[in-house]
């Protein structure tokens, strides 16, 4: 398998693993151009310095309203990771440094757990991204090309899946790889 990098670059191997998200080009140049789906929902993401009271007893949260939801969870270090989920339009722009006021506007009159969180993030800790899916695939790969993740089963952030699905896949990935190594060049996995 040879992979051409934009910058001219050339490598070779013996199998390609496409790994390169739900944009994927290996997909594309695999099965042909495909386009994902916009979910519906706008995603904003922080981090804030803040920690609940409760915080030993509770460490993730989901909050659920009329087409709108936020997620908090623990990510250790006195800070806590946030994801507001908001239906709209795909391709949306904030003004500058106008996402955290758009937030209390469209989160005003939510618990105080959700207004602390917003309140303890600055601006600049705040991403915005469209969510968009894929149909899933039922073929991962052709001859000496696949394809793992994002690229082949999007996952929503919402599903809060992602990272648990990536491992799974790496690890069943792994173990396919190494059963079809010869026996002399299997190396010992330690897990």
């Amino acid at each position: 398998v040879t992979v051409v990098f934009k910058n001219g670059q050339r490598y070779d191997g013996d199998l390609l693993v496409g790994a390169d998200g739900i944009w994927s080009k290996v997909r594309n140049n695999l099965f042909g151009r495909s386009e994902a789906t916009y979910s519906g929902y706008t995603c904003y993401i922080g981090i804030a310095d803040f920690v609940p009271a409760d915080i030993e007893y509770v460490g993730y949260r989901v909050f659920l309203g009329h087409k709108q939801y936020f997620v908090s969870s623990d990510v250790g270090g006195g800070k806590m990771q946030w994801y507001a989920f908001h239906e709209e339009a795909a391709g949306g722009v904030d003004a500058p440094n106008g996402m955290k006021k758009r937030l209390f506007d469209i989160f005003e009159g939510w618990c105080d757990n959700v207004l602390y969180l917003l309140q303890a993030t600055e601006e600049e800790a705040i991403l915005r991204r469209d969510i968009y899916d894929r149909s899933p695939s039922f073929t991962w790969g052709k001859g000496r090309v696949t394809l793992l993740g994002d690229s082949i089963h999007a996952m929503q952030p919402n599903m809060g899946q992602g990272g648990c699905m990536a491992i799974e896949r790496l690890h069943s990935f792994s173990w396919e790889l190494l059963c079809h190594l010869p026996q002399g060049k299997r190396r010992r996995i330690v897990t």
